[in-house]
């Protein structure tokens, strides 16, 4: 019978301090650990949306096309895919946003 090593995994360790973008976040997920997700999420808006934005409107012609294009390119299929895919799958067995209702006074 075979032995069985320990556990290699990586396990959460929470920071001493949190960050005043990471607060704000955590009164609107449910899970603290889901912090990498909102970050993921938000490197995506910044980088990927404007781009596709700039690519999918007449805006750039030529040369300047392809040198927006290359980038996004690898940033959205090479980069962030794999990552996208792996948060949509966690979040996909566990809610990521809290269910709370906000009224507006």
């Amino acid at each position: 019978m075979k032995a069985l090593t320990t556990l290699t995994d990586p396990v959460y360790t929470e920071p001493e301090k949190f960050t005043r973008y990471e607060k704000f976040w955590l009164k609107y997920i449910n899970d603290k650990r889901d912090l990498p997700f909102i970050h993921l999420l938000t490197a995506i808006h910044i980088f990927v949306i404007p781009a596709a934005i700039i690519l999918y409107t007449p805006l750039l012609q030529g040369w300047y096309w392809w040198l927006l294009y290359i980038p996004y390119f690898y940033f959205s299929q090479m980069y962030f895919k794999g990552r996208f895919g792996l948060m949509l799958h966690c979040i996909s067995h566990r809610k990521l946003f809290c269910k709370r209702i906000y009224l507006v006074v």
